[in-house]
């Protein structure tokens, strides 16, 4: 039997007004892909929980559940996990990250997913190590790297994964200047950057761990905006 992490709305519920009860187990099929209803969906870790919600469930304020699993498994390369069996046994604290550590974490994700545009790269490591992290730095670095990308059609068919990584991490630091955005905006931009690095480093045959990540970046005694 797995432990596994469930979120919920603040009534219970999930997809469909699902209702989950403590300590009753639900069970399905196991079949198909893995968003579709033949699992029951849930997160290996509190902490990816909480950063993949915005791109996932979208539960406006969500409780967090530690859940037990079994039977039938399936992986979304560590970003969720579907068991044909489940129950949530007890409430416990969602981990918070801050807007601007999800940022850094997105930033990463993009690197890590092999994206090496020179420009991405020295706007990346300016913004992380705090030397610069203005909006025209990212206004700027979001116009080269889509120029790359309307010039060289054909390769960035072969590194798109990384390349919407990247994408993504520039939208997460430029949806925290622009006043129509929120950050609500910028967690789904980190969240889908860590949705690319994962399907890029699949491609590639690696692994990808964005729990570990997390915990980096957070144990990392950095100055936040």
């Amino acid at each position: 039997m797995a432990t596994v992490y469930k979120l919920t709305t603040q009534e219970n519920t999930t997809h469909e007004g699902c209702l989950w009860i403590p300590g009753e187990w639900k069970m399905t099929n196991g079949k198909g892909p893995l968003c579709t209803p033949g699992w029951l969906h849930a997160y290996s870790d509190p902490l990816v929980a909480s950063f993949m919600n915005p791109a996932h469930a979208n539960i406006v304020n969500p409780k967090l559940w530690e859940a037990e699993a079994e039977g039938k498994f399936q992986d979304d390369h560590g970003l969720k996990c579907g068991y044909a069996s489940m129950r949530i046994v007890k409430e416990i604290p969602l981990p918070t990250i801050s807007v601007g550590k999800k940022i850094e974490i997105a930033i990463h994700c993009a690197i890590i997913a092999g994206y090496d545009n020179g420009d991405f790269v020295a706007w990346a490591l300016h913004w992380i190590n705090g030397d610069d992290r203005t909006a025209a730095a990212t206004e700027t670095t979001l116009a080269a790297v889509e120029t790359k990308r309307a010039w060289s059609a054909a390769a960035m068919a072969a590194e798109w994964p990384a390349f919407a990584a990247a994408r993504a991490a520039l939208n997460a630091v430029g949806d925290t200047y622009y006043a129509t955005a929120t950050a609500e905006e910028a967690a789904f931009a980190a969240a889908m950057a860590a949705e690319w690095s994962a399907a890029a480093r699949a491609a590639a045959g690696s692994e990808f761990s964005l729990a570990s990540l997390i915990r980096e970046i957070l144990d990392t005694k950095r100055s936040e905006r």
